[in-house]
């Protein structure tokens, strides 16, 4: 995790933005770092298809390490893929993934994990482990439902999405990380977090939005958040960090809450015309389709966090990022709001400006008339 480190390591998945698509990325420090490649092929064939990857990186807080994405297309839907990582640095130990398929027309249930406010403390490494080990067990109980050996060859979780506040690079403080040769601003915790989530995040798709502690001072603006993932950025514009892609009958929106989503803003024009055109798509279909949006600022809470922000009875309810996404939310039939920043959990019943939606006894909810926030 510094600049000893040799070979491909930090290996994650995202999903890319066409259906048959997926984003694999590493991190290496040694060599040049033009020459980075992905080796891949469906279990059981013998050839191998060699992608190349594109090579970024940055130079804020002394990092110094070269960042690999390789964008791998026409994969083929409900395939177990085996993978390699090469090039001048070294060759990394095999890594598999599985290509769902994405079309709406699917019947298979969907499995993921939401969760924000990571870090590199100890409870980053139970919370990572939780996940993990969830994810062995569907992947355990589909091996022996399908009568397959090996469950590292079977289908886990679909995706994990992660809520904002990733690695917390902070100066001082408990979340940090000491690290001589990073200079102050400890990129090292970067690095940390990547090592700790690439068991899992080299083989489930690993998507994130980002929170206040991805734009905070010793985070240059979102720099390092932006270099190190590969998702599907609107316009395909890695300046802009807010994007969607859909997976199976769902369609999920990755917002930013540090930027602007005011009416008349860039994002809240792009949430407007992002959510008409799946509204047009969906139009179309026969299938039940869900809405999912993830936000890391919560709109409802009643936690302290956001106290000073918003003083009164709302508690930690962040009301300006409410009264600009709650009409957008109305119109396009948001089902579902997932948010993080609180560090508490808590699950409101369907709500529109503060009036709740409850009329089931069960509250078990049936295409109800406004979202539920998580």
């Amino acid at each position: 995790s510094d600049s000893t480190e040799s070979g491909p390591g930090q290996v994650h998945l995202a999903l890319g933005e066409a259906e048959d698509s997926v984003w694999i990325s590493w991190v290496t420090f040694d060599g040049e770092g033009d020459a980075g490649v992905v080796k891949l092929r469906p279990k059981g064939a013998k050839n191998e298809s060699v992608i190349q990857a594109a090579t970024t990186g940055y130079t804020q807080g002394g990092w110094a390490g070269h960042i690999h994405h390789a964008r791998v297309m026409g994969l083929k839907p409900d395939t177990m893929y085996v993978y390699r990582l090469g090039g001048d640095e070294g060759e990394g130990p095999p890594g598999s993934f599985y290509m769902p398929d994405r079309g709406v027309e699917r019947t298979r249930r969907i499995d993921f994990v939401a969760f924000g406010d990571l870090g590199v403390r100890a409870s980053a490494y139970q919370t990572v482990k939780a996940i993990s080990l969830q994810n062995e067990r569907i992947r355990v109980a589909r091996a022996l439902a399908a009568g397959e050996a090996d469950p590292a060859y079977v289908p886990g979780l679909d995706f994990v999405l992660h809520l904002g506040d990733l690695a917390y690079p902070k100066r001082n403080g408990v979340w940090s990380v000491d690290k001589t040769g990073y200079g102050g601003e400890k990129q090292h915790a970067w690095d940390t977090m990547f090592h700790l989530i690439s068991p899992l995040a080299a083989t489930v798709p690993y998507m994130a939005c980002t929170g206040n502690h991805e734009y905070l001072p010793y985070d240059y603006g979102g720099v390092p958040f932006r270099k190190r993932f590969a998702f599907p950025w609107a316009q395909g514009d890695e300046s802009v960090t807010y994007y969607s892609f859909d997976y199976g009958p769902v369609h999920l929106l990755a917002l930013n809450a540090e930027e602007s989503l005011a009416p008349g803003s860039r994002q809240h024009a792009w949430l407007l015309d992002d959510l008409a055109a799946y509204q047009t798509r969906r139009r179309h279909s026969p299938h039940v389709t869900w809405t999912i949006v993830l936000v890391h600022r919560p709109l409802y809470s009643s936690t302290m966090h956001n106290r000073a922000a918003d003083p009164g009875p709302v508690m930690g309810s962040n009301l300006t990022l409410r009264a600009h996404l709650e009409p957008v939310l109305e119109q396009f039939g948001v089902d579902l709001v997932l948010t993080g920043h609180d560090h508490a959990y808590e699950r409101t019943y369907p709500v529109m400006g503060a009036v709740t939606y409850a009329d089931d006894a069960d509250d078990v909810f049936v295409d109800p008339p406004y979202p539920i926030h998580v």
